[in-house]
């Protein structure tokens, strides 16, 4: 099971999260329903279906052709430029990006570009101009000045031109994505300190209010509040991916992924039992029992960090050698 953990995409882990949380809030929320408390039906209904929701909606993000510029679009570039540097022509500069799969919804609209170039006998240059029609700038904008380039014979010269251009472009915005970051990073570390001081004093208050409720509220307030921060950040953060697992990742990182995955599905699990069982009552036992099961993830992830900075260590001494 482990192994077969370990050989999943995060996409596919996101899906299977999803999956296990929804059907276990789902049975525990019809449970509650039929015991005729609609409060926490309700509760346990938005909590269980919040993974799915997230992961539909960034799940079809990156299904998508962007309509900014990100570090593939960049890549192929240079890619093209690199190859035109040897004098390539018009095939090979559109082949070398439609072969490569790495290259994702690019190489889609460059093997389209291939397919009605030399399949349907349409030419380079009217095959860019029809699939401009199809994508959105500014990838549009480049495929159009490329079909210029390509029926000027220059196409050396136009792409060294675009390299800089839009390197120099993706560098500011990459910059202000990452100013944007701190400032969203500090804003929730600092809701973070004022969650769990509203979660104590709400705790505090029922010594003299006598009522269950204002924790239940408190706490949905804050993961509320605290989830809106994440959307946030992934809304303002890059789309590129800049972690590079390989074929053979670490030991640690496939024990990290397997204990998560068995981690997620326990405190859902957990917190479906308890609350079941004692109702209100079971969220301090249902808090208690998810830090204890998310310790052993913690650990693993301590121990990967820690050998991800011992290779940082050493990299400017390999790049030296």
């Amino acid at each position: 099971m482990r192994k077969a953990l370990g050989n999943l995409n995060p996409m596919d882990l996101a899906r299977l999260l999803s999956i296990i949380v929804g059907i276990t809030g789902f049975l525990a929320s019809l449970y509650v329903f039929l015991r005729g408390d609609y409060f926490l039906t309700v509760t346990i209904g938005v909590l269980s279906l919040t993974p799915a929701l997230l992961f539909i909606h960034f799940g079809r993000r990156g299904k998508r052709i962007k309509s900014g510029l990100d570090l593939t679009l960049v890549t192929v570039i240079t890619h093209m430029y690199c190859l035109s540097l040897g004098r390539a022509d018009a095939k090979t500069l559109i082949s070398g990006v439609a072969e490569n799969r790495e290259y994702g919804v690019y190489s889609t609209v460059f093997t389209r570009i291939m397919r009605l170039a030399t399949k349907l006998g349409y030419g380079f240059t009217r095959a860019i101009k029809l699939v401009t029609e199809t994508v959105k700038p500014p990838l549009r904008d480049i495929l159009i000045r490329f079909s210029v380039a390509i029926g000027s014979r220059a196409p050396k010269e136009h792409l060294g031109l675009e390299m800089s251009t839009i390197t120099e472009e993706y560098s500011g915005e990459y910059e202000r994505m990452a100013e944007s970051m701190k400032v969203l990073g500090g804003l929730y570390a600092s809701i973070i300190s004022i969650s769990a001081l509203a979660v104590m004093v709400s705790s505090l208050l029922t010594i003299f209010m006598e009522n269950a409720l204002i924790p239940a509220f408190t706490y949905m307030l804050a993961v509320f509040v605290l989830v809106i921060m994440i959307i946030a950040l992934k809304i303002v953060s890059p789309n590129e991916k800049v972690v590079y697992i390989g074929r053979s990742p670490p030991k640690t990182y496939s024990l990290f992924k397997s204990s998560s995955v068995l981690a997620a599905a326990g405190i859902a699990l957990s917190a479906a039992l308890l609350i079941v069982s004692y109702g209100y009552e079971g969220i301090p036992y249902m808090l208690a029992a998810a830090g204890g099961i998310l310790i052993l993830p913690g650990l693993l992830a301590y121990r990967l960090e820690s050998y991800v900075d011992s290779i940082d260590k050493f990299y400017p001494t390999f790049i030296k050698a």
